[in-house]
C-alpha cells in the first residue's frame, strides 16, 4: 500500500526549486574534472570528458538560470559561448520554473536551442518529518569517510560513470553517505545533502542481483529520518519517469512529484 503523500510546505513550483538550489550547486562542485561558474542567477558546469547524449548522464549543462535572480539573454548566449570555447559540441540547458521561464524559452529556440524529445524529469518533496525504518533483512547505516574510501571498488562499480560525483563528496561536512549490507556486503548506496532547511536526496543505486529486497525504500527512510534529524524542512528528490522503481519508491516514501524540468538541447 503507498503511504499518504506528505508533500513539502505549501509553496509554489518556483519556491520549490529555491530549494533545490544550494544542495545541487554544492554536489555540482564537487565533480572532479569539472569547471563551474555562476551565471544568469544559476551556473554552468563544463566537463570536456562527458560526451553522452543524454541529459542525465552528461555534465555539460546550464542549471537553475533565473532561479535566484532575473536573467537576460545575454547570459544565455554567454553560456553557449563558453561550451563552445571550451570545445564542447553537446551541452543541455534545464530550465527550472522560475518568472522568467516563457522568455527563457523563447531566447533558447533563437539560439538554436531545440527541447529534449526524452522521458520526464520529475523533482518530487516532501515534508522532512521522520518516517519508520522500512522492514528489510539487509543492514542501513551511514558510514564514514575511511570506511567510505575502504569500499571505493564496490562504489565506483555500483555508480560506473557517477562514481566521480559519489566520491567527490565523501569528505564534505553537507553530505552523508549510507550503504545497505547483507552481512557484511554491500549491496546497495544512496547520498544526502543537506543545505540549510533542505535535504537532497541523491545517487541511488543497487546491485542488479540484489534489487527487490527493499533496499532503496531502507535507504529513503533513513535520510529522511537523517535530514530531519539535522533540522531541514523540506526533503526533495529527482528521477526519471522511466525508472519506474525509483519513482514507486519515492511515493511510497511519501513524496509528491512538484513538477518536471524541460531539458534542451545544444549539439553541433
Amino acid at each position: 500500500m503507498l503511504r499518504k503523500s506528505v508533500g513539502p510546505p505549501r509553496m509554489t513550483a518556483a519556491e520549490v526549486v529555491g530549494h533545490l538550489y544550494a544542495p545541487r550547486r554544492a554536489l555540482a562542485e564537487s565533480v572532479p574534472g569539472a569547471e563551474l561558474a555562476d551565471l544568469g542567477g544559476g551556473f554552468l558546469t563544463i566537463d570536456r570528458a562527458s560526451t553522452t547524449e543524454y541529459p542525465s548522464t552528461n555534465r555539460n549543462r546550464a542549471e537553475f538560470i533565473g532561479v535566484t535572480r532575473p536573467a537576460s539573454r545575454g547570459e544565455i548566449e554567454e553560456a553557449a559561448e563558453r561550451f563552445a570555447a571550451a570545445g564542447v559540441r553537446r551541452w543541455f540547458f534545464w530550465l527550472s520554473p522560475c518568472a522568467q521561464a516563457e522568455e527563457i524559452r523563447r531566447w533558447l529556440s533563437e539560439l538554436g536551442l531545440r527541447p529534449f524529445e526524452g522521458p520526464r524529469y520529475i523533482t518530487l518533496a516532501r515534508s522532512a518529518e521522520a518516517v519508520a525504518p522500512h522492514e528489510t533483512a539487509l543492514r542501513v547505516r551511514a558510514l564514514t569517510a575511511p570506511e567510505l574510501h575502504a569500499h571505493t571498488p564496490f562504489l565506483t562499480e555500483l555508480y560506473g560513470d557517477f562514481a566521480g560525483a559519489c566520491l567527490g563528496t565523501i569528505c564534505r561536512d553537507d553530505c552523508a553517505h549510507y550503504l545497505a549490507f547483507d552481512g557484511d556486503r554491500p549491496v546497495a548506496a544512496a547520498g544526502l545533502c543537506v543545505a540549510g532547511v533542505t535535504g537532497y536526496l541523491y545517487l541511488a543505486a543497487t546491485r542488479e542481483p540484489d534489487r527487490l529486497r527493499g533496499a532503496q525504500n531502507a535507504l529513503i527512510a533513513a535520510r529522511i529520518r537523517a535530514a530531519h534529524a539535522r533540522g531541514c524542512r523540506i526533503v526533495m528528490s529527482e528521477t526519471l519517469s522511466i525508472l519506474r522503481p525509483s519513482l514507486a519508491n519515492l511515493v511510497r516514501q511519501g513524496f509528491r512529484e512538484c513538477y518536471d524540468t524541460q531539458v534542451f538541447v545544444c549539439a553541433r
